[in-house]
């Protein structure tokens, strides 16, 4: 019992029971014996004779000369099951099932999509999980901590009016931004934000606010005939965490142009695009990345496929110089990149139709040998198309998304510009923060949709013994084999 849990080290001047532990075929009897003494973390035995080890020579000798008794255990046998209770019964090892305590915000944030994830990572829930698993997790977990029994959301900028704030359920936002909006003066959607923000967190801020402003009846009773705020909000993100880029080949076309390289925001679906005369090159890719850099903003990585004109050393260079994390995709995976390839079908189909407006039907796939050779021409405005288009799953353009304001054509300009206050730029922060986390758990929403219409249609496959099955060794060969 006192020795428990820590290692042993045995030295014995029995050069038999040394030689029984140590021996690895003994019989059913010897070996149970073995594993009971083995299981008490013994590490290492030793023989030595008993001159040299005069402390454990004593003790054998203690009761030597003297009258044995029924009590003292002389007389007993060895039993053929040795595991027969004799004497005292040794029940230290007890095993029972335990089960670790839940925490109230597991159980507060049970069925929420965003924060559940994040929730069981910081509270090391997720140990048993893949290493690319707890690596998404990390992600989705960085800039939130669990502090006073809450879950908060740390400020990621200096910028921020307050260092943190509380997280609640997404469920209990819209009554919570009722309740806000009801005690401070049923102010418009910006100050309710605004005072939300300072206080509390959760995705979808912007879209509850603005149904407790269309919902809150003394606001549809008294309130302004008209709310720029709800039809005109100001949209703004966080996009230029992930820039992915692709060449295409099309025909040769007017002045000599026969490539485009094209760079798409991961975010907001933002597309830039260059018109070349020649193949990709590194110089090629590095300008265009250099163009996206000094005129927006530096991403946090760049993301392409294996072609030499991404995958060299000045590409990575460059990315290492400016702080960019260069991800290459795997060989013959184009679904990893599946954003710049849809955009690539997206572009030839508005080029062709830009060259041939008189076709009479579109077509679901373009070839782009099938463009015509004036698409340099219309290449610019393809370009301003797609990044003008609304989004399905983020209900935005990415025009929208990217500088965080809605746009149009024929806009007026004010005759007076006034200078931006302090209060108004707390106010777009507040907003764009909340468009920003409201696109991502729409993204969310989308994606868990996809993986369940996936799953309905896959199943699991059971394989009994003496099945015929086929086994592939890696992509190179396939071979039939019966399983015994």
């Amino acid at each position: 019992m006192y020795t428990y849990g820590s290692p042993i080290e045995i030295e014995t001047d029995c050069q038999a029971l040394r030689d029984t532990l140590m021996r690895e075929k003994l019989n059913s009897h010897h070996s149970r014996w073995k594993e009971s003494i083995l299981a008490r973390n013994i590490i290492d035995i030793r023989h030595r004779p008993g001159i040299e080890n005069p402390v454990a020579d004593a003790l054998s000798r203690k009761w030597a000369n003297r009258d044995r008794t029924e009590q003292d255990g002389s007389a007993w046998s060895v039993l053929a099951d040795w595991e027969a209770p004799r004497g005292v019964i040794r029940d230290v090892f007890t095993v029972a099932d335990t089960h670790a305590a839940s925490h109230p915000l597991q159980a507060l944030f049970a069925d929420d999509l965003f924060f559940a994830p994040v929730i069981d990572y910081l509270l090391g829930y997720t140990v048993g999980d893949s290493i690319a698993e707890r690596r998404r997790l990390a992600h989705r977990a960085e800039g939130f901590m669990i502090a006073e029994g809450k879950l908060w959301r740390v400020a990621d900028t200096a910028a921020r009016r307050v260092a943190r704030t509380e997280c609640i359920p997404t469920a209990q936002g819209f009554d919570l931004a009722m309740k806000v909006h009801a005690q401070n003066g049923h102010f418009n959607v910006e100050s309710t934000k605004l005072k939300l923000s300072d206080r509390y967190f959760w995705p979808g801020m912007d879209t509850d606010c603005r149904s407790v402003i269309l919902e809150c009846p003394r606001c549809k009773s008294f309130g302004a005939p008209t709310r720029n705020s709800l039809l005109q909000p100001i949209r703004r993100t966080l996009p230029f965490a992930l820039i992915a880029g692709d060449y295409l080949s099309l025909p040769d076309g007017k002045g000599g142009f026969k490539n485009v390289g094209l760079y798409v925001d991961v975010f907001s679906h933002f597309v830039w695009g260059t018109k070349l005369k020649s193949a990709g090159t590194a110089k090629t890719t590095i300008d265009s990345l250099s163009h996206i850099f000094h005129e927006h903003a530096v991403p946090d990585a760049f993301m392409a496929d294996g072609g030499k004109h991404f995958r060299n050393d000045a590409v990575s260079d460059y990315c290492a110089a400016n702080n960019v994390k260069h991800i290459t995709t795997p060989a013959y995976s184009p679904w990893v990149n599946g954003l710049i390839e849809g955009s690539n079908k997206i572009l030839l189909k508005i080029l062709k139709r830009l060259c041939a407006p008189d076709h009479d039907a579109d077509e679901g796939t373009v070839d782009p040998g099938d463009i015509p050779r004036n698409w340099p021409d219309h290449f610019d405005e393809a370009l301003s198309m797609m990044n003008d288009r609304i989004l399905i799953a983020l209900k935005a353009t990415p025009r929208e998304l990217l500088f965080g304001r809605p746009f149009t054509r024929d806009q007026a300009i004010p005759d007076q510009l006034s200078e931006t206050t302090a209060s108004d730029a707390d106010i777009h922060f507040a907003i764009a923060d909340s468009i920003r986390w409201t696109a991502h758990l729409r993204s969310l929403q989308r994606a868990a949709q996809q993986k369940s219409s996936f799953e309905a249609n896959s199943k699991i496959v059971h394989f009994r013994i003496g099945d015929l099955v086929q086994c592939c060794a890696g992509l190179r060969r396939c071979k039939s084999t019966r399983s015994t």
